[in-house]
């Protein structure tokens, strides 16, 4: 992931993209438990982030993306459990992942 460090990409950014990366360039088959580890994964990354994503929006907005990042990651942890009646490219859809 050097380019995104290179890019100057917040450190959180860079964590989730690292594991997404890792999951998908190790061979892991991108079956149905991955993809909900893979989305439960990130979401407690952003939801654990919400104080770091608030402090960057401070310098440059009104300081709310940390909590709207959790809001919205809570629900996505909140559909998780239904997400094994779905298809795996059906999946990420339901989260709001294009």
């Amino acid at each position: 992931m050097e380019w995104a460090q290179a890019r100057g990409l917040p450190r959180i950014v860079t964590e989730v993209l690292i594991k997404f990366y890792q999951i998908t360039d190790n061979g892991t088959a991108l079956n149905k438990e991955t993809i909900i580890g893979v989305i439960e994964s990130i979401a407690r990354k952003l939801i654990d982030s919400e104080k770091i994503l608030t402090e960057l929006d401070s310098q440059i907005g009104d300081a709310d993306c940390g909590a709207g990042i959790k809001r919205g990651f809570e629900a996505v942890l909140a559909e998780v459990g239904r997400l094994r009646d779905y298809y795996p490219p059906d999946i990420s859809k339901k989260v709001g992942f294009p």
